[in-house]
């Protein structure tokens, strides 16, 4: 198998690292997953690539078996280390809002 990947990013975006949409595959399964980040929640990037690294490492297609591989990523999301690192208070504020 064999794969082009083509992403278009929003004109507001200018380096690839920025993008919140986020996608995955696995060649040896012809198997590829993505996921929209959405551009208004917090760490909707982080949220986006679990989903699809979730996916292509277990992937499932029955809807309750789907619900427990949320489940499994809302838990590793919650995991991760969100504690914001700026001295700038507009940022941290804008931050916290968002969270």
């Amino acid at each position: 198998m064999s794969a082009k990947i083509f992403q278009l990013h929003k004109r507001s975006v200018y380096v690839f690292d920025a993008i919140q949409d986020k996608y995955s595959f696995d060649p040896s399964q012809t198997l590829f997953a993505i996921s929209d980040g959405a551009t208004q929640g917090y760490k909707s990037e982080i949220w986006a690539k679990l989903l699809v690294d979730l996916f292509i490492k277990s992937p499932v297609f029955d809807p309750e078996q789907l619900i427990n591989h949320f489940t499994q990523a809302a838990k590793g999301f919650e995991a991760q280390d969100f504690s914001i690192k700026t001295d700038n208070p507009a940022l941290r504020l804008a931050e916290e809002r968002k969270k």
